[in-house]
């Protein structure tokens, strides 16, 4: 099988399991996303290497330096929607006790593989469960977070999300989201590489669920109970950045929305970092 009729097989398989999860109701939703995950990660390992930089799946070193500046060695942190661990591993490498979760017992087991092989004492825990169920108690963590999870939940659902991590967050203690801006405006074909708008269901745009706004996600926050919420305006290439309010980047995204889609508006909404979600949200004390 060549490369590129992988991507499109995989390309086939997210949107059909995307179509089925926005189409279940609640409680079939909840018996769906395992195995929908499950499937697309045993099509994405395939063309992957065995290491736990060769399986970042949307994840990269260049969030490493906000994970550390959110927390301090020895802090509790749960990354929920862990996939196969790349970033839970290099967290723990730091003097964080990091636990994992994945919906995914394929990327799970995974994960657990790299573990195995961590160099010293103090590798992550990894556990096979939803993130809509968190088997953990209130005030359990320093620091949550969940990078490129949100886009692949049912709308539905990521009110029962957010609520969650609020729940085992400790008084004082963050959470760091991030997720595709769906002004942005990436077609399915863009993030795959191939030329075939047939794999559209209804109106989205791709194989994501649902693609948020700035505007849509910091009120489902503070419902959540979060505040303080702010934004890190970092570019990949330098690692010393600040933290604005996220009021800063939603109302960059107000002014940029209006413009006509074009590659300007897109160049735009980079320049000014929004072209993806990344908000931190405090838990009161």
């Amino acid at each position: 099988m060549t490369q590129k009729s992988e991507i499109e097989q995989q390309l086939c398989l997210e949107s059909e399991l995307a179509r089925r999860l926005l189409e279940a109701d609640e409680n079939t939703r909840a018996k769906l996303y395992g195995p929908a995950y499950d499937q697309i990660y045993e099509i994405s390992l395939r063309g992957r290497g065995p290491k736990a930089e060769d399986q970042q799946f949307g994840s990269g070193p260049y969030m490493f330096p906000i994970l550390t500046r959110l927390s301090r060695p020895g802090d509790q942190v749960l990354e929920v929607g862990c996939g196969c661990g790349y970033l839970s591993l290099e967290l723990a490498r730091s003097g964080r006790q990091v636990t994992g979760v994945d919906v995914s017992s394929v990327a799970i087991e995974q994960a657990q593989r790299h573990a195995e092989r961590f160099p010293s004492a103090g590798a992550p825990d990894f556990v096979c469960v939803s993130g809509l169920e968190l088997p953990f108690p209130f005030n359990s963590f320093d620091l949550v977070f969940s990078v490129e999870v949100l886009e692949h939940l049912h709308e539905a659902d990521v009110p029962r999300y957010l609520a969650g991590a609020f729940r085992v967050l400790r008084p004082g203690g963050r959470f760091w989201v991030k997720t595709p801006n769906r002004l942005l405006d990436i077609s399915a074909e863009e993030r795959f590489g191939v030329d075939d708008r047939s794999h559209h269901h209804g109106d989205n745009p791709n194989v994501h669920l649902k693609e948020w706004t700035y505007a849509e996600l910091m009120p489902l926050l503070e419902q959540a109970g979060f505040r303080d919420l702010s934004s890190f305006w970092q570019r990949p290439s330098i690692n010393f950045f600040p933290r604005l309010p996220a009021r800063v980047k939603l109302n960059a995204e107000r002014a940029l929305r209006w413009l006509p889609f074009t590659r300007v508006r897109r160049l735009l909404m980079y320049q000014a970092r929004v072209g993806d979600i990344s908000i931190v949200g405090r838990k009161p004390t």
